[in-house]
């Protein structure tokens, strides 16, 4: 299976070792996209009907960036009249828009339709996406986007003088400026005293 049935989160904190005592606050956030199928009006004779989603991201590193791509393969179930796919969590998509191959079986054959949608899939948005068999199968339009949490407001300010609002880290010996120390680019470094 290419992709998950459970949603993954990531967060990231940058911690000061300089003092045995800390605390961290990490912010969690969805990494992936919340993606379900719906057709309707699929002839009574299909027994099966499989979606085929192209060029989905299948790596994200630690520095929290995408890459590589892969094809997904999702089977959906009947339930009443309605085809369904259960909720899946894919990285979003690598390419500017996502292909969607929809397979139906019968027990004469395999017939597949095609449908682009000319978007991206986001991390953290959920997707539904409805379709109609209408003489080959038609994609209505109606794609839904949920929320999965609220909307984190940071207020700051940012200008000449306000250089008190600067992480500061304590170290044994000072990293020397345009170098890389910790994964961070040092630009400055300055010597305060304690006092």
């Amino acid at each position: 299976c290419n992709y998950s049935d459970y949603p993954l989160m990531r967060g990231s904190a940058f911690v000061n070792l300089g003092s045995s005592s800390q605390s961290v606050n990490i912010l969690l956030s969805y990494v992936v996209s919340d993606v379900t199928f719906n057709l309707s009006n699929v002839p009574a004779s299909v027994t099966q009907v499989q979606l085929t989603l192209s060029s989905i991201y299948n790596k994200l590193g630690f520095n929290g960036e995408y890459s590589g791509s892969e094809t997904i393969h999702v089977n959906c179930t009947k339930k009443d009249n309605l085809w369904t796919s259960d909720h899946f969590y894919v990285f979003g998509s690598s390419s500017p828009n996502l292909s969607v191959s929809i397979s139906l079986v019968d027990s004469d054959a395999t017939n597949t339709y095609g449908y682009v949608y000319n978007e991206k899939l986001l991390p953290g948005i959920p997707y539904q996406m409805n379709g109609s068999y209408q003489e080959g199968l038609a994609i209505n339009g109606a794609i839904h986007s949920g929320e999965w949490a609220e909307n984190i407001v940071a207020n700051f300010t940012f200008g000449p003088g306000n250089e008190e609002h600067l992480p500061e880290y304590e170290v044994s010996s000072i990293p020397f400026s345009n170098t890389l120390w910790n994964g961070h680019v040092v630009v400055k470094t300055a010597y305060t005293s304690n006092t």
